[in-house]
C-alpha cells in the first residue's frame, strides 16, 4: 500500500467513522484558573462527542512571554492525568510516579505550555462501579470491551478525543501551535504515536517505552487490550505509520534527532564533537538554533 492507502486503512481499523456518527460541535467549559507561582493552571472540559466530556488541564509558564510552544503531555496506565501536574490522590502514587511521571511540570520547567488530557478508561474516566472493574487491574477493560461491542475501538476513541481537544486550543492565545508536540510513555506513548499519525497538526511526537515492532512487543508479551487495533498486523507494522523513518531524514535532521535522543537520557553534560561537520549552511543554521535552544532550556 502507498502512504495514502495505509493511512486510510489505519483510520478504518480505528473505527473513526463510527465515532464520527456521534460527533457534535466542539464545546469547551473553563472551570477555573489558579496562579501556582511559576505557572498558571487552568482546568477545562471538552465535549468531544455527544455527552462525552473530557477533563483537561493547561499549564502555562509565568515568565512574561506572549506565547509558549505547546506540548500535549499525557499519562499511560497510571492513576490519571493528575500525576502529570504533580498531584497525588493516593499515598502509593508519590513513591511510584513522582517526580519522573510529572510530565506537565517538567514541560513547564523547560519553557513549554503543557496540555493534559484524561484518557478514556483512566483516572476520572475509569469505571468506578465495582461490577465494571477487574480484581487484578485492567481499569480500562470495561471501556475497551464496550467500544468493541459498539463497533468502535478504545484507541480510536482516545485519538478522537486528542484531535477534538486540539480543535479548541486556538482559544488559548498563550499557545504557539506552529509546532505542536505530543509525548507519552508506555501505553500512553503508543496512543500519542497513533494520535500523531492520525492528526497532521501534531508535528513532533516523542513516545517513550512504546515505539516498537508488534512482533517484539504486543505480539510477544502481555499488554493491556487498549493497545491493540483489530487486524492491524494484517496490513502494517507500527513503524510503517511514521511519516519518515530516521534513516530517510536529511542529514541535518538526523543530527538534530541524535541530539534529541541524547537529551532523552537526561544527561548531566552533553558533549558534541564537530556537530556541523558535513552540513550545508542552511543545515548548520538550523543545528545552531537547536544547540542554542538546548543551552537555554536544559540546565
Amino acid at each position: 500500500m502507498n502512504r495514502h492507502e495505509l493511512r486510510e486503512k489505519f483510520v478504518e481499523l480505528l473505527c473513526i467513522d463510527k465515532i464520527k456518527e456521534n460527533a457534535c460541535p466542539v464545546n469547551v467549559d473553563i472551570e477555573w484558573s489558579k496562579d501556582k507561582g511559576d505557572y498558571t493552571l487552568t482546568r477545562f472540559t471538552v465535549e468531544t462527542e455527544k455527552n462525552n466530556f473530557v477533563p483537561c488541564y493547561l499549564l502555562v509558564p509565568n515568565t512574561g512571554k506572549k506565547t509558549y510552544p505547546a506540548i500535549i503531555s499525557l499519562q499511560g496506565h497510571t492513576s490519571g492525568m493528575h500525576i502529570s501536574i504533580g498531584e497525588s490522590h493516593e499515598d502509593f502514587e508519590i513513591e511510584r510516579y513522582f517526580p519522573d511521571s510529572c510530565f506537565a511540570l517538567q514541560a513547564v520547567e523547560n519553557g513549554y505550555a503543557a496540555i493534559c488530557i484524561e484518557d478514556r478508561g483512566m483516572g476520572e474516566q475509569e469505571a468506578h462501579q465495582e461490577n465494571r472493574r477487574w480484581e487484578n487491574g485492567g481499569k480500562c477493560k470495561f471501556a475497551g470491551f464496550t467500544a468493541l461491542l459498539l463497533g468502535r475501538t478504545l484507541e480510536g476513541e482516545r485519538i478522537w478525543d486528542v484531535s477534538r481537544v486540539i480543535d479548541i486550543l486556538p482559544q488559548f492565545k498563550e499557545l504557539d501551535l506552529s509546532n505542536l508536540m505530543i509525548m507519552g510513555t508506555s501505553g500512553g506513548g503508543t496512543l500519542r504515536y497513533y494520535a500523531a499519525c492520525y492528526d497532521e497538526r501534531i508535528t513532533v511526537c516523542a513516545p517513550s517505552c512504546s515505539f516498537c515492532s508488534y512482533v517484539e512487543s504486543i505480539l510477544d508479551i502481555y499488554h493491556c487490550g487498549c493497545n491493540y487495533i483489530p487486524s492491524a498486523y494484517r496490513y502494517f507494522d507500527m513503524q510503517d505509520l511514521a511519516e519518515h523513518q530516521a534513516g530517510s531524514l536529511p542529514y541535518g535532521a538526523q543530527r538534530r534527532l541524535e541530539i534529541a535522543r541524547a537529551l532523552a537520557t537526561d544527561p548531566i553534560i552533553l558533549l558534541l564533537d564537530e556537530p556541523a561537520a558535513g552540513m550545508n549552511p542552511h543545515e548548520t543554521d538550523e543545528l545552531m538554533k537547536t544547540i542554542r535552544f538546548v543551552r537555554d532550556n536544559f540546565k
